[in-house]
């Protein structure tokens, strides 16, 4: 599409007849539109002003046009599939670069519905591009598979974080305020790095949530125990939760996200002063969480946030997704139950192709592929399905955990291939 800018004219007044004019050019699916007026003449000519397009094959997310200086134009090139798709073209006149003399809002300059006709054989569309932009292969979050992958931010994290903290037993007048505050910022920093160990260890026999077992392995790989804390001092810190009948859905003989973080804060209450807690200070807890927990119990393979830009969003496996991404609903869509796949779901679309995983790594997988659930108690039926975007990064993981050797377009491409050959359905590899 193309949002073609007017030449400026000497006198517009005699130029009446070229305003608001509208053509489509059906052959290259391509809608120019000159929005010049007699007051405006110029006000898109310096080609830095912010006209993006938005519509139903962006999920209405206004995505940045590309000013051709030679065609005078702002273009923008996607895959469109066949039917009725609504555009809208719009001016960000509260940009940087916009014209200083335009008052700030948002322009609508063009809106309408462009009709794509089904091919008798795909092709790729042709878009004339300079060596740069080339060999610069940018992901675009807005513009692929992961979309409606809703990514942490401070907002979502600080309410989650925030929520599971109000949930804890331990009461602030144990500790000085000023220690407890401190602490608790040092944990809200290492959230994210707290949710990974905290799937890790539930996904050994207690998914969604960490059993007993499971808590005392966590603590014998931190290397927690001594001769002064012995494991049965653990087991009363496992076992500080009051049976309280809050409508959840945790079992009593397990722990959620937010009883898992306050266990491993009382541990560290416990190792470092286990004898008036008042006295604790807030940077001999955080050394014992760095130098313990956080340093032992962490998994080799990377947390959900560094694996997730390292090689989930990225352009290169955004385009090889893309390029089987019909096939992968299909095998979705057969398994999906009411909300999602579950897990026993997953385990049944690995099988068909012969791939063969223990429980606690699938689990690991999973779980590490799931958007944060902020209100754990409320929602902690979410923690057993995947959704369709959740699914994509599911497969990722899994061809990153299945194989040692490759870059993870090569691993993917790989991992791919066998399983919907083994669905009976046709693998594309990327060129």
């Amino acid at each position: 599409m193309t949002y073609t800018v007017p030449k400026p004219v000497d006198n517009p007044k005699n130029n009446n007849h070229s305003n608001n004019k509208r053509s489509k050019n059906t052959r290259n699916n391509r809608i120019s539109m000159d929005m010049t007026d007699e007051n405006d003449t110029n006000k898109l000519s310096s080609g830095k002003e912010e006209v993006k397009i938005s519509g139903t094959f962006s999920n209405n997310i206004p995505i940045k046009m590309t000013f051709n200086k030679q065609a005078r134009a702002f273009e923008f090139s996607d895959y469109l599939p066949p039917g009725i798709h609504h555009y809208k073209i719009c001016w960000h006149r509260d940009q940087a670069g916009a014209n200083e003399n335009v008052e700030a809002g948002v322009e609508v300059l063009l809106e309408g519905n462009l009709s794509i006709k089904p091919r008798d054989t795909d092709v790729r569309p042709v878009r004339k591009t300079d060596k740069s932009s080339e060999e610069k292969k940018e992901f675009i979050k807005e513009r692929s598979v992961f979309a409606e992958f809703r990514l942490d931010d401070e907002i979502s994290l600080r309410k989650a974080f925030e929520m599971d903290v109000r949930r804890w037993k331990l009461k602030d007048a144990t500790l000085k305020k000023a220690e407890a505050d401190k602490i608790l910022l040092f944990l809200y920093k290492k959230y994210t790095t707290v949710r990974s160990i905290f799937m890790r260890y539930a996904a050994w026999n207690c998914y969604p949530f960490v059993s007993l077992e499971g808590f005392a392995d966590c603590l014998d790989e931190c290397k927690v125990y001594d001769n002064d804390f012995k494991k049965l001092d653990a087991m009363k810190i496992f076992n500080h939760k009051e049976a309280v009948e809050d409508g959840t859905d945790t079992p009593q003989s397990a722990l959620s996200r937010a009883e898992f973080m306050e266990g491993l804060l009382r541990v560290a209450i416990a190792r470092v002063n286990p004898k008036r807690i008042a006295d604790v200070q807030a940077d001999q807890v955080e050394k014992f969480l760095n130098d313990n927990v956080f340093l032992h119990a962490l998994d080799t393979r990377k947390t959900y946030e560094q694996f997730r830009k390292q090689k989930v969003q990225i352009y290169e496996v955004d385009a090889l997704l893309k390029l089987n991404l019909d096939a992968l609903e299909s095998i979705y869509k057969k398994k999906r139950a009411l909300f999602g796949v579950r897990v026993e779901a997953t385990k049944e679309i690995l099988a068909v192709a012969g791939i063969q995983i223990t429980d606690r790594d699938l689990l690991w997988m999973f779980s590490h592929s799931k958007m944060l659930i902020i209100d754990e108690e409320k929602d902690s039926k979410k923690y057993l399905v995947l959704s369709f975007v959740e699914f994509l990064e599911f497969l990722v993981r899994m061809a990153d955990f299945l194989n040692e050797e490759g870059s993870i377009v090569q691993k993917l491409s790989a991992f791919l291939e066998k399983l919907l050959k083994a669905h009976k359905l046709n693998f594309v590899g990327s060129t």
